[in-house]
């Protein structure tokens, strides 16, 4: 059943990072899979601070790669106040985004 969800194309409406932090909660790998892809292709100024974010949180190092370079490319003003923001609230991000970006850890 989940299959036939997936390949439903109104079911990326409901993909966000609530979905991937319930899923992986879950340990539902398909799911946290075709979540990853999906927030991946739909990364914005919008959604790239929550998505950096999720990927912290989760150590889901792909999807923090393709965050920091959209930041990199298209970070508008406002989400480089949101970005600080985030520093404050999680200390280790600085340095895990470094460590990616230099060595890809």
């Amino acid at each position: 059943m989940l299959d036939r969800q997936i390949k439903n194309q109104n079911f990326s409406l409901f993909i966000d990072c609530e979905l991937l932090y319930a899923a992986n909660k879950y340990n539902f790998k398909r799911l946290v899979s075709e979540c990853l892809i999906h927030l991946r292709q739909t990364i914005s100024d919008a959604n790239v601070i929550e998505i950096t974010k999720a990927a912290y949180l989760l150590d889901k190092d792909d999807l923090m790669l393709e965050a920091m370079r959209f930041l990199k490319q298209n970070g508008s003003e406002e989400t480089k106040k949101h970005w600080n923001r985030l520093l404050k609230e999680c200390p280790g991000l600085n340095l895990k985004t470094t460590n990616l970006l230099l060595f890809g850890e």
